[in-house]
C-alpha cells in the first residue's frame, strides 16, 4: 500500500457536502492477482556502485552556511540515523544487530572526545560503505547534514553538564576570550583565537582543543578535574551551534498587531468579551515551532506583539479561541521593509444548523494488494453561512457531529490523516462522522481517510453513497496489468502518471445536484 498512501498525500483537491443522495458503483475484477505486488523494496547501493568518496581533509569540509541548529537536526537524526545508531546514540538501533560493525555510539563521551565535527560531517555526507554506512549527500543538503551532526554531537552531553561548564568559563576565561568566545574580553592583551568561528572550530576534536588549551595556559587549567575541563570545552562548542534545548529564535524589530473581529452579522460584540480572549502568536523555523507568545485584547479587541524576529526563515501563525472554537490566520512572514504587520483575526458565532455545509470536491485513490483493495478518500468541506457549524446529534454518537462521509460497510483498517476513530471521528455502520467545527468559507475542512476492502474471490463491488451534492469527483485507479475496473456514475477521463505511478482516471461534476 505504499504507492497508494504516497499518492494520496499529493492528490488533495478538496471536498464539501450538502443534501441529496447519489450512488455510483465500482466493480473491479482481478485476474492473476498473485502477479501483482505493491511492495517497495529499498536497498543500500553497493560500495562498487557508489562514486569513490574524497579522502577526509578537515580543511576541505564545506563550513555550515549558518550556525547549525541541533533542534532542526533532531527529526532528521531520528528518521535516518536512529535505526542504526539508536534514538539516544547508544549504537543500539533496531537494525544495528544486522550490521557487521556496531554503529558509532554518539552518547559515549570517550568516543566523541576524539571526533571533530568536520569528520562526522564527512562520514555522514560520503558514507563509510565498508561499515554499511550509506552516504546522505543525495538525501540531505549540507546544512541539514550539519544540523544532524550537531544533534548527534549533543547526545554525549546534556544541558546540565554544559551549564556546569559555563560558570568556570565565565569566571576564568571570559575576561580574555569574551562572553561569546570572540576574543574580545576586557582583559585581552593580544589577538586571541575566535572560539565563535564555526569554520575554524569544526576541524578540532575536543581532545585537540584540550591540547591547544594546555599549550596556551597550562597552569590555569590544572586546577580543574577532567570532567570540569570536558564540560567547559563542550560549553565553548555551543558558541558555534545551538544545542537542542536552546531556541534558535532571536527577537528583532518586528511587530504584529491587529484586532479580533466579529464576522457573523448581528453577532456578539467582541468588546463585551475582550477580557476573556487571548491571542497567541506561534513562530516556526524550517517547519519546527521555536517560540510562542500570548497577548491579551485591550477593551477595543486589539492585540500587539513586539520585538519579533524578521527574516525569510521565520514564519508566524496567529490563533485565538472564541466561544470554545479555535480560529487562526494563514502562515505569514514579517517583511524587513515593512516590519509592522497588521492582521485581523475573524471569529464567528456558533450554529447547529448544517444546511449550509457543502462538498466541493472528492477524490478517490484506489490501489491493490493481494486479497484487498486499498482505498483513500479525500474530501474537502465548506460552510456557506457566516456562522461556525458546531454540529448536531446523531444516533450512535454521543457528541455533536459536523460532516458525514460514506465508506463501504466491510471496510477495515480505517485510518485518518489528522485524527482517529473514537477521538475526533466516529463510525456508525457505513458512515464516518467528523466532530471538528466547520468554519465559514469555501474550503475550510478536509478529511483524508484510508481503508482496506477485502476481495470476494477475485473481485470487489463497492456501492458508494454520496451524502451531499458534490461539485467535482475524481476516481483514480492504479493502472496495473491484469486488473480490470468498471466505474459507473462518472466518466472516463484519461490515463495519466502521477508521482511516477500510472493511473486510470474517471471524473464527474455536479453529482447529485
Amino acid at each position: 500500500g505504499s504507492r497508494f498512501f504516497y499518492s494520496q498525500n499529493r492528490l488533495i483537491a478538496g471536498v464539501m457536502l450538502h443534501g441529496i443522495v447519489r450512488t455510483f458503483i465500482l466493480a473491479t475484477a482481478l485476474v492473476l492477482l498473485s502477479l501483482v505486488t505493491l511492495s517497495f523494496v529499498g536497498t543500500i547501493p553497493s560500495a562498487q556502485a557508489q562514486p569513490t568518496p574524497p579522502p577526509y581533509d578537515a580543511n576541505s569540509v564545506p563550513p555550515p552556511s549558518q550556525d547549525p541548529i541541533a533542534l532542526f537536526g533532531s527529526s532528521l537524526y531520528l528518521e535516518n540515523c536512529a535505526p542504526c545508531h539508536g534514538e539516544t546514540g547508544l549504537g543500539d538501533g533496531p537494525t544495528a544487530s544486522e550490521l557487521m560493525v556496531q554503529p558509532a555510539p554518539f552518547a559515549d563521551p570517550a568516543l566523541m572526545w576524539e571526533r571533530a565535527p568536520a569528520e562526522l560531517f564527512h562520514v555522514t555526507k560520503y558514507g563509510r560503505m565498508e561499515n554499511l554506512m550509506p552516504p546522505w549527500r543525495n538525501q540531505m543538503t549540507d546544512q541539514e547534514i550539519w544540523d544532524t551532526v550537531f544533534y548527534a554531537w549533543g547526545l554525549h552531553t546534556n544541558q546540565v553538564e554544559i551549564e556546569d561548564g559555563q560558570q568556570p568559563y565565565v569566571q576564568s576565561c571570559a575576561n580574555c576570550h569574551g562572553e561569546n568566545g570572540a576574543g574580545d574580553g576586557i582583559d585581552a592583551t593580544e589577538a586571541l583565537p575566535d572560539l565563535s568561528d564555526g569554520t575554524a572550530m569544526m576541524v578540532f576534536s575536543p581532545s585537540e582543543l584540550n591540547q591547544r588549551w594546555n599549550d596556551a595556559h597550562r597552569e590555569e587549567g590544572e586546577a580543574w578535574t577532567a570532567a570540569e575541563r570536558r564540560n567547559v570545552l563542550n560549553y565553548m562548542r555551543t558558541f558555534t551551534y545551538a544545542p537542542p534545548w536552546e531556541s534558535p529564535y532571536q527577537g528583532g524589530d518586528g511587530v504584529v498587531e491587529g484586532a479580533v473581529i466579529q464576522a457573523t452579522e448581528g453577532g456578539r460584540n467582541i468588546a463585551e468579551v475582550a477580557d476573556k480572549i487571548d491571542v497567541s502568536l506561534r513562530a516556526f523555523i524550517d517547519f519546527a515551532e521555536v517560540e510562542g507568545f500570548i497577548s491579551p485584547l485591550d477593551e477595543e479587541g486589539r492585540f500587539r506583539f513586539e520585538n519579533l524576529a524578521i527574516g525569510e526563515n521565520v514564519v508566524y501563525l496567529l490563533e485565538t479561541t472564541y466561544d470554545d472554537v479555535r480560529y487562526g490566520s494563514d502562515f505569514f512572514r514579517i517583511d524587513p521593509q515593512s516590519p509592522i504587520q497588521t492582521l485581523d483575526l475573524a471569529v464567528y458565532d456558533r450554529s447547529d444548523d448544517g444546511s449550509n455545509v457543502t462538498m466541493v470536491r472528492t477524490n478517490w485513490v484506489i490501489d491493490f494488494e493481494p486479497g484487498a483493495l486499498m482505498i483513500g478518500q479525500i474530501a474537502t468541506f465548506g460552510n456557506e453561512s457566516d456562522n461556525t457549524y458546531t454540529g448536531t446529534m446523531v444516533e450512535g454518537v454521543d457528541v455533536p457531529v459536523t460532516a458525514a462521509l460514506n465508506i463501504p460497510e466491510n471496510a477495515e483498517q480505517v485510518e485518518f490523516r489528522d485524527g482517529a476513530l473514537g477521538v475526533n471521528f466516529y463510525r456508525v455502520g457505513d458512515t464516518i462522522y467528523d466532530t471538528m467545527p466547520l468554519l465559514p468559507g469555501e474550503e475550510t475542512r478536509q478529511i483524508v481517510v484510508s481503508y482496506r476492502v477485502p476481495l470476494d474471490g477475485d473481485e470487489a463491488a463497492i456501492s458508494q453513497t454520496l451524502l451531499y451534492p458534490v461539485g467535482e469527483m475524481n476516481v483514480l485507479v492504479a493502472d496495473l496489468d491484469d486488473i480490470e475496473a468498471e466505474i459507473t456514475g462518472v466518466e472516463f477521463v484519461q490515463n495519466d502518471t502521477i508521482q511516477g505511478m500510472p493511473y486510470r482516471i474517471w471524473g464527474g461534476a455536479d453529482l447529485g445536484a
